[in-house]
């Protein structure tokens, strides 16, 4: 990730905020960091974390309102995409409109974070694969996907579904 050029970076679903630290030691003060993590207690450790510094945004949002949030904060792009959510927890609908969203609005990278390679193929179809790395010290193993944005257009959303 180059964070030196880097205008917004959003991470989904920081957890303790292992990445976010991360993140905030590289990105330069003028990046804005837009996090979103729902469950409350890790919420509430983020605030008390990193709330007071400047360009970083704490929001206790799902991703599957990333589309609505970047609209507030008056965004048009955004420069990479850090995420750890688990997505085969979550409906293909969901997944669909949290992916879309981020294709959207997606100008350098995403990364997940995954521990399971089981939607590789639906990632895929969206996103090209730049690099994958199975990390084996983590317990449980997980994969890395470093994705780049193909432009598929999602060309009708209607009764909340969504068809690639």
């Amino acid at each position: 990730m180059n964070y030196n050029n880097s205008d917004v970076i959003v991470e989904l679903g920081a957890g303790n905020g292992v990445f976010t630290k991360e993140i905030l030691k590289r990105k330069s003060k003028q990046t804005k960091l837009i996090i979103l993590e729902i469950n409350p207690k890790f919420y509430n450790l983020l605030k008390r974390k990193y709330a007071h510094l400047e360009n970083v945004y704490i929001l206790k949002e799902r991703a599957e309102n990333l589309e609505e949030i970047l609209k507030k904060f008056s965004l048009k792009t955004v420069d990479y995409v850090i995420s750890g959510l688990p997505f085969l927890n979550f409906s293909k609908n969901n997944r669909n409109k949290i992916f879309y969203s981020i294709s959207k609005y997606l100008k350098e990278k995403l990364i997940l974070f995954q521990y399971t390679s089981l939607l590789e193929s639906e990632i895929l179809n969206i996103y090209k694969l730049k690099n994958k790395q199975r990390i084996l010290l983590n317990i449980p193993p997980a994969y890395v996907y470093t994705l780049e944005n193909i432009k598929i257009f999602y060309t009708d959303i209607q009764d909340e579904h969504l068809y690639i």
